[in-house]
């Protein structure tokens, strides 16, 4: 496991790179978002996948949401109508994670996908280097309090036999709220989970 210092303002492009690389090789990777510090791997990675349910102890019917780029990058995953699509425009990047129908089964093989497009300059490098959607929750073990900090992640698994391999360590981030959740499977959004920033549809 190693950690590696990271600037939020001003991240350097080679720890980026190294991120990315980790990533395409099947690491794990803990890093810091717009909302709490999260894990994260690549979603083509069986193998990968399989270890952020076990550094978690993360129930396998608890599925993992995915980190996009852009919403162009977004419809070769999930099915993004358009009044959806104006959703996504006017809430994302942000705080949110929107629930829509996969449609690429050959990558996770649920019948819905949970969107994340985080406002934060670290988490878009990192999507933007890998060129493809990476999987991701929050860092925190599954039933603790998400963590603002990398010692609050280094208290939750030590001891553990299954570590990340490659942490970012941006500092204590604002104790924000988790992301809002909103449903878009169905005609009409519905609001899962209220986070620090409200939805509202028209």
């Amino acid at each position: 496991m190693k950690i590696i210092k990271i600037n939020p303002q001003k991240p350097h492009q080679d720890i980026i790179d190294e991120t990315v690389e980790t990533l395409r090789h099947g690491g794990v990777i803990i890093y810091p978002t717009d909302t709490c510090y999260g894990i994260g791997a690549d979603m083509t990675n069986i193998f990968a996948l399989e270890k952020i349910y076990r550094i978690k102890g993360r129930e396998y019917r608890k599925p993992l949401s995915m980190i996009i780029k852009d919403i162009e990058q977004l419809e070769k995953y999930a099915l993004v109508e358009s009044e959806n699509k104006s959703i996504l425009s006017n809430y994302l990047p942000g705080p949110f994670t929107f629930i829509l129908l996969n449609i690429n089964y050959q990558i996770l093989r649920q019948s819905s996908i949970g969107i994340r497009m985080p406002d934060y300059k670290i988490t878009q490098l990192i999507a933007n280097g890998l060129h493809r959607p990476f999987a991701t929750t929050s860092a925190n073990k599954s039933g603790f309090n998400p963590c603002y900090s990398v010692s609050c992640i280094l208290n939750q698994i030590e001891g553990e036999k299954y570590l990340p391999n490659l942490i970012l360590d941006a500092g204590d981030l604002p104790k924000n709220p988790p992301s809002t959740v909103v449903d878009l499977t169905d005609n009409k959004p519905r609001v899962l989970r209220q986070g620090g920033v409200k939805f509202r549809s028209k």
